[in-house]
Parts: C-alpha cells; structure tokens; sequence
C-alpha cells in the first residue's frame, strides 16, 4: 500500500478500533456525517476488480480511487430535528407530568395553557428548580409506534412530529403510545403503566351495525319507558325478516333503509319502499335473506336551504370504567347535493338521500370547503409539497389497510366511493338523465357566487360545514341549537352505555394492575387505564330536532381531503392525545416513585390502594373519608378535565347523574366515585374555600385554569 493508502487505512482502523462491534453499534457512536467523511476518503483496495491469483499486486493509486468512488453508495438523508418535547405539570403538586401536543401550523393557532405550567426537555435548569422533585431525572425522550395495519395518516404524524416524538418498531418496549388495531385483552396485559393504545377490546360492539343495534335493542327491552328509542325502528335480518314483513304490510307508504352490518361509506345502502316501488319480489326476497340491518327511514328530516344533511360527532372515551367521555367542540355537517324529496320515485338519486362525503364528492354540484379559518399565508415547511399531495391521495389509499381486529371486524370509515348497481333493486347510481338536474339549481342554491373557478368555497356555501356553521344558521333561523345539542349528548352517551358491558368485560379480561415502578405508588381503583379511543358518531337531527344515531365508527377518518378536514382533524389529534395523557418514556422508572408516590404523607400507615367502602356504602358516607385509591381516581379525572383543549366532558357531570346512572346495565365502584364526588362539590372542592370537602392530606391544586 502507498503511504496515502497506509494513512487512510490508519484511519479506518482507529474508527474501527473504537466501534470494535459491527452494525448496530457503529450505528449508534458514529455520525452519519463521520461515516460519510470515511467513505468518501477512503482508499482501501476493491479486491472484487482483482484477477483470480492476482492478490499480490494492488491497481494503481488513481484507478482504486476511481473505484472506491464509484463503489460508495449515496450517503442517506440526514434524520430530520424534531423539535423538543414539552411536559404539561399536573395542576397539583406531586402529580405526573404528561406529554403537551402543541398544534401544527395547519391548525392556524397555538394552543393556549398557562407558560408556568409547560416544561421543554431542553430546560434542564428549569425542571431542576421547579419540579416538587427536583432530584429525579428530567425525560429527554418519548416514543410511539405505529401498527402496519392501519393507515398513517397526516393529522396523526404530524402532531407526533410537533411534539417531538420518534417512531421505534412494534417489537420494542420502548413505546409510549401504540397507534393500531383493536388489540387483544393478552396483549394489554404485558402494557408498562406507561404505555396507551387508540383503541379499546371489543369496541365492534360499537362499529358494527348489527352488535351496535343488539346492544341497544337490550337496553329498549329493560327499560320500556322510551329511554333508549334513540335509533329508529330497526330489524336484524335475516332473523328478523318475517317482523319486518308485517311492519311493511301495517305501513305501505313507510320507507326503509338496508345496510350491510360491518360497511361505510355509503358502499351497499338501499332505500326501499313498503309497497316494493322500485324493487322487485325476487330482488327483495334476496335481500331478506341477505345479513344486514334494515331501519325505519327518517322521511322528515331537519332540512338546510333544502337539502338534507347528517352530522360526524368526534368523542373520545378516556375510560369504560369508570366511564369518562369528551365531545369536541367542532363536527362535520355533511350535505347531501341535490334538493331532498320524499317521493318514493326518487329513491335511486343517492346524492339526494345519502350525505356520505364518498357518495356525494363525486357529484358536480358538489362544493368543497376552503376554510378561512385555516393557516393561508406565510406559512411553510420542508416538505411541505410532498404533503399535500399525501393529503389529497389519503382518502384513496386508506381503504387499502383494514384494523387488527380479533373476531369481528370494526369499521374502516375510508372515505370511499362505492358502485351503484348491485341488482337488488335498491338505491344504484342515477341515469344520465337523472343526473341533469343535478348540475344546475342545485349549485345555485348552495351559493354558486361564492364558489372559485376550482370549485371551492368558504362557510355555509360549500358542501361540508361546520359545527359553528351551522349554530349561526340555527341562529338566523330561530332554531334552537343548544336544546338540539343537549339530546345529542344524551344519545351519545347512552350510546356508549349501552355497549359498555360488552366493552368493559373484554377489557377486563386483558386487566393490567402493573406498578408504575413502585409497589407503594397511588394508583387509582381498577385497572390502569392501557386504552382510549376516537368514534366517530353520525346522527340525523329531524325537523322536531329530535337526533337519531345512524351508526359509530369505531375506526373514523381522518384523512385531509379539504384544507377544512385538515384543519379540524389535526386540532383533534392533538387535544386529544394532550386529554388522555401520554407518560414520557423516561417517567416510567425513575420519575415514578417521587412523582406518582402516595397521597398520603410517609408518616400514615394506613392501608393504602384497597376500596374503603364498597358498593352499598359508599353512598353513605362522606366525600372526605374516601381512600387514597378514590381519591387517586378523582384526582386523574381533574387532571384530565383541566387539559381538556377544545373538548366538553359530557359525562359524568352532575346534572345528568340521577338521570344516567340507573342506566347502567352494572354498577361499577369506580362510576360511584366520581358520581359521589361530582354531586358533593366536584371541582370546587379543589378551592381553598371548600377545603374541609376534602382530606387534608391531599396535595394543593397549584393551578387554577384549564389548557
């Protein structure tokens, strides 16, 4: 070798001589930018050139340089820099800190919290002075991971990205939440205390059609007061064909709407008539005999400018036990795109009686929304491009992944356009004929002023509004939205009741009481709390703006096909991630013990995390004299409450106690321990003016407004 050569192989040698394992070490202590320095300086002979029998003479200096050049693989992209986490503080002292989401730009604001109460793992100095515990370790790092089976979607890696977040593979241990399927109850069992998933076992009970409506079915059957009438009247077929025969004969002039029991989109509605208009005896006979779920069809719907619409609720369940649930703040109102008709002779025009943005977005008429309110100017990013067009191909790519599901399946709400025709005779795909009207008055009406040249348009004037869209029309209607949105609430969570013991059972079943790090930790009654989940609940509102549920899904889109759906669903994301609150990794061990540790001061020897009463005594005493255990379960759903984002609990609260909790199909200790403290004084028992409601040994709230 040449002295250049001797130098460079001197070179690659201390390198190696530091990094003596291969692969994932040399990964781990060497730069990228080293490693690519090396590469491109290196001159060591390619004994692949060599003859056979030729090893005793090396090719000249400029021809192995050639070599080495043209053998160098093109170094790899340097790993983007994620931004540095931010810890949100328990508003009381001595709590865990959990992660804080802060929106994307997209979102077109900034979360607004209280600056005392958020930490950045890259102020060190800060967490030192003003963490309660200052000796434990700061978290630095914090990680998810992301099932193959799912489709990943914008809203939910960005907001990732913003908070800092890296992806690991599923078969590390090092994840904080796990974004997948519906997971098994034996898998929940090996969950750190540290560690969430999006979905809770046995949530078909809500996704599918058919366990959705048996699940409400039993509930009508215990209580015969009207309670539960909160779909319209509904039969399982084909077990329930001969009753849904007899309530043809009764009604001729009722319409009915089939659907098959685990699908969306729109793919496989009917609408058809008691008479048969439309449909032919075979035809029927077939679809009786085909499993689905056949509903009474709500022919005076609540009508906007003419046109029926239908609205996407988002909740989030952050516990079935005890039964925690948020609304957000903003929703989808879906329009149909041709002027409603009850006339039986139009029952083949899906845009006119279906609202599903798959079915209605390939209509001409059909506006998309703009949104105003998004983030418009000024506004980029590195990669920005590559992000739009993931944004407008997500809604097409989706319904490629379908969720891990054990048994049966949830639903996937891809937003999917399905064929018409199937030849059962009931809602197919208009003539052209049919289709004429369709690009006329009906984009005229919708406000075809507003509309730009790419067929778009802001507010009430596109095709999809929302929540506050329609409040403001409400308003100028004279039309009560408040009263409308307070049986909404109702029928969602009676909804949610009525499948709990299902849901409850299955996550029992995979219960996890693994300690945060400490045996002596405060841990709350039940379980830890391993899941959370996002539904996505359509309901119908009728001209007397009674709701009506038309199904959950268990699986929502969340796919940007508008600068609207991007906007509302990446604020969703991270309010919600920011509700539930996800742990740092590096909390699990060693922050645990001083951060999570008991209630109580050292000096009390009672008996710590067991139930001090039980079912039939808890109602009897007072709010003071719970355990730790209760009040550890109470002091998590403030925490939760008090970074709510742009959510509203809708239950529990203490107005709808006494009404909702006979519900119950059973009772649940942990749902009488919020109750019991909800009705004595719930948050305010926090203020020091009402602290002889509370234990004295319960740690301070140290802050006072929400985030």
């Amino acid at each position: 070798l040449s002295k250049e050569q001797l130098s460079t192989s001197g070179k690659a040698t201390s390198v190696a001589s530091r990094n003596p394992a291969p692969g994932r070490k040399m990964r781990r202590f060497v730069t990228s930018s080293a490693l690519q320095d090396f590469a491109s300086e290196s001159l060591l002979p390619d004994f692949r050139d060599f003859e056979p029998g030729g090893l005793d003479e090396a090719p000249k200096e400029g021809e192995a340089a050639a070599a080495a050049q043209e053998q160098v693989e093109p170094p790899l992209p340097p790993r983007p820099q994620l931004p540095p986490m931010k810890l949100l503080l328990s508003v009381f002292s001595s709590r865990p800190a959990v992660l804080l989401f802060d929106y994307h730009q997209c979102v077109g604001k900034e979360r607004k919290v209280d600056p005392t109460r958020v930490i950045a793992t890259d102020e060190p100095i800060r967490w030192m002075t003003e963490w309660p515990s200052g000796r434990t370790a700061m978290p630095t790092e914090a990680f998810f991971g992301h099932s193959s089976c799912v489709h990943r979607y914008n809203a939910v890696l960005n907001t990732l990205s913003v908070a800092g977040l890296s992806e690991v593979p599923a078969d590390t241990a090092k994840w904080t939440l796990w974004w997948g399927g519906t997971p098994r109850p034996e898998q929940l069992r090996e969950f750190s205390p540290f560690q969430k998933t999006n979905h809770f076992p046995g949530s078909w009970n809500l996704g599918r059609k058919d366990l959705l409506w048996r699940n409400i079915q039993r509930m009508q059957r215990r209580h015969l007061d009207g309670r539960f009438d909160i779909t319209p009247q509904s039969f399982l077929l084909p077990g329930h064909r001969k009753y849904w025969a007899v309530a043809r004969e009764q009604e001729p002039k009722t319409l009915w709407i089939w659907k098959p029991p685990n699908s969306s989109c729109g793919r496989g509605i009917k609408v058809i008539s008691s008479s048969g208009h439309g449909i032919s005896a075979k035809a029927l006979a077939k679809l009786e005999r085909r499993q689905g779920v056949v509903q009474r069809y709500v022919d005076r719907p609540l009508l906007l400018r003419g046109y029926k619409f239908d609205l996407r609720l988002y909740v989030v369940v952050t516990s079935f036990d005890p039964l925690k649930v948020y609304l957000f703040h903003e929703g989808l109102v879906r329009l149909a795109t041709e002027p409603y008709s009850a006339d039986s002779r139009t029952l083949t025009r899906r845009t006119m009686h279906l609202t599903n943005y798959s079915v209605n977005k390939l209509s001409a008429a059909y506006v998309k929304n703009s949104d105003a309110k998004g983030s418009t100017s000024g506004q980029t990013q590195e990669g920005a491009p590559a992000e739009e067009e993931e944004d407008a191909a997500e809604g097409q790519e989706e319904q490629e992944l379908d969720p891990e599901m054990e048994g049966p399946e949830g639903e996937d709400d891809a937003e999917v356009a399905e064929p018409g025709a199937d030849g059962t005779g009931g809602l197919i795909e208009g003539s052209e004929d049919e289709d004429d009207e369709g690009d006329g008055p009906e984009a005229q009406s919708l406000g075809s002023a507003a509309v730009d040249k790419e067929g778009q348009a802001a507010g009430v004037h596109a095709s999809k509004w929302t929540l506050e869209d329609l409040q403001e029309h409400f308003a100028k209607e004279d039309l009560d939205y408040k009263l409308m949105m307070s049986r909404i609430n109702d029928l969602l969570v009676k909804t949610l009741i009525a499948a709990e013991p299902s849901i409850v059972s299955a996550w029992h079943t995979g219960a996890n009481f693994r300690s945060p790090g400490n045996a002596k930790q405060a841990r709350g009654v039940g379980p830890n709390q391993t899941c959370f989940e996002l539904y996505g609940f359509d309901v119908l509102v009728d001209e007397s703006l009674k709701p009506w549920l038309l199904e959950v899904n268990s699986c929502p889109s969340l796919s940007s096909s508008s600068p609207l759906d991007k906007r509302l669903k990446t604020h969703l994301i991270a309010d919600m991630l920011t509700l539930v609150g996800l742990s740092p990794h590096g909390q699990r061990e060693d922050c645990g013990a001083a951060q999570r540790g008991s209630l109580r001061p050292p000096s009390d020897n009672k008996a710590r995390f067991v139930r001090s009463h039980n079912l039939e005594s808890i109602s009897s005493c007072q709010l003071k004299d719970l355990g730790e255990a209760e009040w550890a379960t109470i002091l998590d759903a403030h925490d939760e409450y008090m970074r709510r984002g742009s959510f509203e609990r809708i239950y529990p609260v203490a107005e709808t106690l006494d009404e909702l909790m006979d519900l119950f199909q059973t009772p649940r200790y942990a749902n009488l321990v919020l109750a019991k403290w909800l009705k004595e004084g719930g948050e305010k028992c926090f203020q020091p003016e009402f602290a002889h409601l509370r234990p004295k040994w319960l740690p301070e709230q140290m802050w006072n407004s929400a985030c």
